[in-house]
């Protein structure tokens, strides 16, 4: 479970909502939505444990400390850059100390996770917005 309680984000002293408190069960697919700039991802980094809140608290689901990830909307990626897709994934293991053949195993695994597979080998400059979105979910998907 995740809890809010009397919850503000923003920048300092200028809160973008009223307080807020809401319990999510584990396992709830939950959306943020709303208007440009009203504080979507602002509240996304708070949950993550990127930014603290302005007032209130954010607990249970080891809030804050790791155990949730955000992949922000835009990446500052040089798609030209001379890297696979594959290559861009299995740069979630980089600190891994799994066995070569390991890593391979976890990173196929991962690409046919988020349907990449037969994109493993295609340069970033080849790939669409949302098959690089999907690749930097799959790398995610690797880190620890």
């Amino acid at each position: 479970m995740l809890q809010f309680d009397a919850l503000q984000w923003g920048p300092p002293a200028r809160p973008l909502a009223p307080p807020f408190s809401l319990a999510l069960p584990a396992g709830s697919l939950t959306a943020v939505v709303g208007p440009s700039g009203c504080g979507k991802t602002t509240l996304l980094r708070v949950i993550a444990g990127l930014q603290r809140p302005l007032a209130g608290r954010v607990s249970g689901w080891a809030a804050g400390r790791g155990a949730v990830d955000l992949l922000q909307q835009q990446q500052a990626l040089d798609r030209q850059f001379p890297l696979s897709l594959g290559e861009l994934a299995m740069a979630g293991l980089w600190r891994s100390r799994l066995s070569r053949a390991e890593r391979r195993r976890r990173c196929a695994a991962a690409l046919a996770d988020w349907q990449l597979e037969a994109l493993a080998d295609q340069p970033l400059l080849a790939l669409s917005g949302g098959e690089l979105q999907r690749a930097l979910l799959a790398r995610l998907e690797l880190m620890d």
